[in-house]
């Protein structure tokens, strides 16, 4: 009798000792819409956002906060809904077209069926959400004219303050880096179709 009352007590022992498997929270980078309005100039371009490189210890699937110089925190609980590199090529494409007027803006996955018109490669070295409450990013930008010729190269490096507390607040100051990031690369190609003539 006294082994039968044993073996309850030993499950309930062995369920205690299993951790509880907190919630995934997942989150995705959203586009942000133009503050200027749209120009009819631009509204018939074509334009391929070719590659988004990104560090390899952002590249994960897991949201990556800096707490310190040197290090990091990586949460299994507060994850990407999709791939970091497609995510970040899909919202500048978006963002970008919204700022030129044309829909014909492709992401690297994308088959192009016309000739380009313009081309962008980005390099971002840093899109960290810090512990302190700030996003911080560090890109590189090179425009081609078609898909061949550089016409512009530039380097942008921004803060973004993060207006919420938690996760959802430093993706939400990432989609406003990558936004400014767009109205720079969309803002070059506005001036240079204008000079063109085209």
């Amino acid at each position: 009798m006294r082994s039968i009352l044993i073996l309850p007590v030993f499950a309930l022992a062995l369920v205690a000792c299993v951790p509880v498997q907190r919630p995934i929270d997942y989150y995705g980078l959203a586009p942000l819409p133009a503050a200027a309005a749209e120009d009819p100039r631009t509204a018939k371009l074509r334009i391929q956002v070719r590659e988004v490189s990104l560090p390899q210890y952002l590249d994960r699937s897991q949201i990556v906060v800096r707490v310190g110089a040197n290090r990091f925190l990586v949460s299994d609980s507060h994850t990407w809904l999709e791939q970091l590199p497609a995510a970040v090529a899909r919202v500048l494409a978006e963002n970008i077209g919204s700022r030129l007027g044309t829909p014909a803006v492709y992401t690297p996955s994308q088959r192009v069926p016309y000739a380009l018109d313009y081309l962008v490669e980005i390099d971002i070295f840093r899109l960290d959400p810090l512990r302190e409450g700030v996003v911080e990013m560090d890109a590189r930008w090179h425009l081609f004219r078609g898909t061949s010729r550089v016409v512009d190269s530039r380097r942008q490096r921004l803060r973004i303050p993060v207006a919420k507390e938690g996760y959802e607040g430093y993706v939400a100051a990432m989609s406003a880096a990558l936004a400014r990031l767009a109205d720079d690369i969309a803002g070059a190609i506005r001036a240079r179709h204008r000079r063109a003539g085209s």
